[in-house]
């Protein structure tokens, strides 16, 4: 028996229905794809400022490295005081470099701009190039780092300002907004120090907490403001009992007091 025409017909319900689905369903279909390229050309933009800054670095090590083989070698009579007044970590030193000839460099007064120009310039391409990517961050801090360690604590200024508004995540932010503030300080620009020394502070990293705090008293002291510094090297002292940044809290606390 023939199937009446009424029978094969789409009920009007679904046709009023499915257009709009099929529109739907093309709409993420084209999102998903959108998506997946879009994740495959960031990991190989990331990838690529990988290599890059690998690059760089070894282009810098190979400039401190001929540097540190020209230097004589250094007295061994301890730490000196210079280096002893320095209270970030030394960067780390080329695996191709002896460890005498790594502290011979660490702090040397450079012209990084001349005689580091091949590495400072691949850094800074990569900041350039890749910015959104983890690498562009640390080239800013590297170059931060370089200016700084060299003796050039205002141009390091620039670099580390740059690594705190390029951080990926809190824990890098707080390290740069530390490197910034010790910037600041070691310029002699006390106010600014204050400043971000105390955004450093907000941004509750735990293991930096203590270092921020004592730069921020340093740094209140520095600008004058004895009566917040005091209070500041008292609040270290409380929250940090029996640590290195509590002793030289409780020092220079003393040191104030006796001077007023």
């Amino acid at each position: 028996m023939p199937t009446s025409s009424k029978n094969t017909e789409i009920p009007s319900e679904i046709k009023k229905f499915s257009k709009p689905i099929l529109g739907v369903a093309a709409v993420l279909l084209a999102l998903g794809i959108a998506v997946t390229v879009f994740s495959g050309q960031k990991a190989e933009r990331t990838k690529k400022a990988e290599n890059a800054l690998f690059e760089a670095r070894q282009k810098l090590d190979k400039n401190l490295t001929a540097i540190a083989a020209a230097q004589p070698a250094p007295a061994a009579t301890g730490t000196s005081e210079s280096s002893a007044a320095k209270s970030k970590t030394p960067p780390a030193p080329p695996a191709s470099m002896k460890p005498a000839q790594a502290e011979s460099v660490a702090y040397l007064k450079l012209d990084v701009d001349t005689q580091l120009i091949e590495g400072a310039g691949e850094l800074r391409n990569v900041a350039q190039q890749y910015g959104g990517t983890r690498a562009a961050h640390e080239a800013n801090l590297m170059l931060g780092d370089l200016y700084y360690n060299h003796g050039d604590a205002a141009k390091s200024i620039t670099w580390y300002q740059a690594a705190v508004d390029t951080a990926t995540d809190g824990s890098d932010r707080a390290l740069s907004l530390y490197d910034l503030a010790y910037a600041y300080e070691n310029s002699g620009k006390f106010p600014e120090a204050v400043k971000t020394y105390e955004k450093g502070m907000n941004q509750g990293e735990p293991a930096l907490q203590g270092e921020i705090m004592l730069g921020l008293a340093r740094s209140q002291e520095k600008a004058g403001d004895k009566a917040k510094a005091k209070e500041t090297y008292t609040k270290i002292s409380t929250q940090f009992p029996n640590t290195e940044v509590s002793k030289s809290a409780d020092i220079r606390k003393t040191r104030l007091e006796q001077a007023q």
